[in-house]
């Protein structure tokens, strides 16, 4: 029984090594976009519930966008033969993704119930925002995603929990959207 070793050059990743895609310029262009937005609303008012809501969302999106592009970079260095940690950008890409269902329903609690103040659409969120953290957590598993036998990562069971939940999260966030 023989086993072929595959020897892997570990080198510096650094965005000078190629020349940035047009995709990942429009993906952070994106992420900045959504906190120049997110600021500019909660400077217009920062005292209004769904004001502070956007600009949280905006965050949480920012984020994601910072981790995709993030993903693509070590995406991308990977094909090259370079060292990058893809596997620490996709764990990244969904603990910030995690949070979206929370931002969405914070929004919509804070768009619902206007006249109360903040304090009411932040607590109707706190189960969403459990769930959420939940799933954050999953991700930390060692069967979220792993290297495999070839350099491919694979998707392990706590990686299909966490889309799965995430899926019913968005599906219940819709409906509770398009019942209010």
């Amino acid at each position: 029984c023989s086993r072929t070793s595959t020897k892997v050059t570990h080198q510096k990743l650094s965005l000078s090594s190629a020349k940035p895609a047009p995709m990942q310029i429009l993906t952070l262009a994106a992420a900045i976009l959504c906190l120049g937005i997110g600021f500019s609303v909660l400077l217009a008012n920062s005292r209004r519930p769904s004001n502070r809501a956007f600009a949280a969302f905006s965050l949480i999106l920012a984020a994601w966008l910072v981790c995709v592009f993030g993903t693509m970079v070590a995406g991308g260095a990977r094909e090259r033969g370079e060292y990058a940690d893809l596997e620490f950008w996709l764990r990244a890409n969904a603990v910030v993704a995690s949070f979206a269902p929370w931002g969405i329903w914070l929004l919509k609690n804070a768009i619902v119930f206007p006249r109360e103040k903040g304090k009411r659409a932040f607590l109707n969120s706190v189960p969403v925002l459990g769930i959420s953290v939940f799933l954050a957590g999953l991700c930390f598993s060692s069967s979220f995603v792993f290297p495999g036998t070839d350099p491919i990562l694979r998707r392990g069971t706590a990686f299909f929990l966490h889309s799965s939940i995430g899926v019913v999260l968005y599906l219940i966030t819709a409906i509770q959207i398009g019942r209010q």
